[in-house]
């Protein structure tokens, strides 16, 4: 019977793991191509070891995500222009949603553009914001009379491109830089009779709003202020890759040496959303659980104590909860117990405790197990890889040396893979062989 595999998925707020480095003179990323990826901030997708760990704002198969984290950007905003923009709806109407009878066709029709005309000020807002438009982009067709499109042409030349035939009376624009010459010629134009049909429609005079800043400079703001969730070579939602992966027995590294510390927490919350709900679905639903361990270097970052105080729920307290039942175990490392969240603390049966500095860490340490027995010894002791264990198996806390992890243990790893070592030469240089 074959081992079952156990995918493993590692936060890296450091990228220690991630990438090479002189401290451990190795990286996780060695063991190999088919075993490890790896996602990080401003992935180009030049290197498929290396995922984006953002969202396409523009592929409207991911247009879910991208609201998603527009209502993050936007939480606790209260304006009023604000909550008209977050009720826009960007997908095609379906034709069952309204009556039989030439009304409801007609409704329908009306409908379809305005939903169109409000994708288009949308994408122009994105591309106002900053938010770089992918390369060979499909566009965005709307519906427009064929003399307003001249007009608008004339006015700036190359923002669009009228249909013709069958697609008479609409227009598609496929740049970033058309998407805003033709929003600035509407906005421009907008007490002009001629104009006025676009005006007719609250969705598009929604996203007008925030992108002239009409209603306010709040939201535009925002958006411009969090373009860092966008990469325009991301072709899916990283948490449903990232899933997978580790449901093949995959390494997952979490590059989060990149982003600022706001962003850090909403992506790390997302992916670990996304594993609880498909755990619980397996769950639910009789399916064999899938394996994974998830580890978190520097964790005092991801789930801060202060941070849990202000919100009734956090995945992270779900997980440590509710982990063991789906067959997750999660791995966290801090140098400050007192910032972990109570409940996780509590949920935790196994600790691994070497040398910490601090009287207070200590104290806090002391209210599990018998810990503060070894109070001192913990103070005092700084050799490396000296570490007391207790384990939710063991009656007693275990001093052990922990064995130093370094480039052997690597090519040991890779051996049992059947893959050829990875050498490093004497300038640092590391020599991948072809198999990865």
């Amino acid at each position: 019977m074959m081992d079952t595999p156990i995918g493993q998925l590692l936060f890296d707020p450091a990228g220690e793991y991630a990438n090479f480095n002189l401290q451990d003179q190795t990286a996780l990323r060695l063991l190999g191509k088919d075993w490890v990826s790896i996602y990080q901030f401003g992935a180009t997708g030049t290197d498929p070891a290396i995922k984006p760990l953002q969202v396409n704002f523009f592929d409207e198969a991911q247009r879910p995500l991208t609201r998603t984290i527009i209502e993050m950007v936007l939480a606790g905003e209260k304006a009023g222009y604000i909550d008209n923009f977050r009720a826009i709806e960007l997908g095609d109407p379906e034709r069952g949603e309204f009556p039989d009878g030439t009304d409801g066709e007609n409704e329908f029709r009306r409908t379809m553009v305005h939903r169109g005309r409000t994708r288009v000020a949308f994408y122009a807002l994105l591309a106002k914001a900053g938010y770089s438009v992918p390369q060979n982009w499909a566009g965005i067709r709307f519906s427009i009379k064929g003399d307003l499109a001249d007009r608008c042409l004339a006015a700036a030349a190359n923002c669009l491109t009228k249909g013709t035939g069958s697609a008479a009376g609409t227009a598609t624009v496929r740049t970033g830089a058309g998407l805003t010459a033709f929003m600035d010629w509407v906005v421009g134009n907008w007490t002009n009779v001629d104009v006025a049909d676009f005006g007719k429609d609250e969705q598009f005079k929604a996203v007008k709003a925030v992108y002239d800043k009409s209603g306010g400079s709040v939201a535009f703001n925002r958006l411009a202020a969090n373009r860092q969730f966008h990469n325009p070579v991301a072709a899916r939602d990283y948490c449903d890759e990232i899933y997978d992966e580790l449901s093949l027995g995959k390494i997952v590294i979490v590059d989060l040496s990149r982003g600022d510390e706001s962003a850090i927490q909403v992506l790390s919350e997302r992916i670990v959303n996304r594993l609880i709900e498909r755990a619980s679905s397996r769950f639910a639903h009789g399916d064999a659980p899938k394996k994974m361990q998830v580890f978190v270097e520097e964790a005092h970052r991801l789930f801060d104590r202060a941070e849990f105080a202000k919100r009734e729920k956090d995945p992270w307290v779900r997980l440590a909860k509710e982990a063991a039942k789906y067959e997750i175990g999660l791995v966290y490392a801090t140098q400050e117990v007192s910032s972990v969240e109570e409940r996780v603390l509590a949920n935790t049966h196994n600790w691994v405790v070497a040398h910490l500095n601090s009287k207070r860490e200590i104290r806090e340490l002391s209210n599990y197990y018998d810990f503060a027995s070894f109070a001192d010894d913990i103070l005092r002791s700084e050799d490396r890889g000296h570490a007391r264990i207790k384990t939710l198996s063991g009656k007693f806390i275990v001093p052990v040396q922990i064995e130093r992890f370094d480039h052997s243990l690597i090519n040991q790893a890779r051996a049992s893979a059947g893959l050829a070592p990875v050498t490093i030469d004497a300038g640092g240089k590391v020599i991948i062989p072809e198999d990865g």
